[in-house]
């Protein structure tokens, strides 16, 4: 009789060592699987964020080249050469307004384009 229940303590702690296993082995797996997730949610979050920096310095940086331009449109657009430029043109490469030529124009244009450029 002892044999029998010696045997039959065997077998079940062999089937508790098994079940065992198992769940140990099932919560190996959803720690993993918890952990890879966090760790990809994690990554994601942080791509996000540098990508909304990224695009933000980006957009600065764009805004504040076209302001340069507008900038430097609008002194330009202040300056007599660009509108004696426009009624020399449409009379005849005369300027009625200061007696100018086109020609004399765009030289004073190209002044102002030199001291730009070299003031840069």
């Amino acid at each position: 009789m002892s044999f029998l229940k010696s045997s039959s303590s065997i077998s079940e702690a062999k089937s508790t060592l098994g079940l065992a296993l198992v769940l140990a082995t099932v919560l190996v797996v959803l720690v993993v699987g918890l952990f890879e997730s966090n760790i990809k949610a994690t990554a994601e979050s942080q791509t996000f964020t540098a990508l909304e920096e990224s695009a933000a310095s980006a957009e600065n940086a764009a805004n504040s080249q076209v302001r340069k331009y507008i900038n430097a449109l609008n002194f330009l657009h202040q300056t007599p050469p660009i509108s004696g430029i426009v009624r020399a043109t449409e009379n005849e490469s005369f300027d009625p307004k200061d007696g100018k030529t086109l020609e004399q124009w765009k030289q004073r244009l190209e002044t102002i384009f030199v001291a730009l450029k070299t003031r840069k």
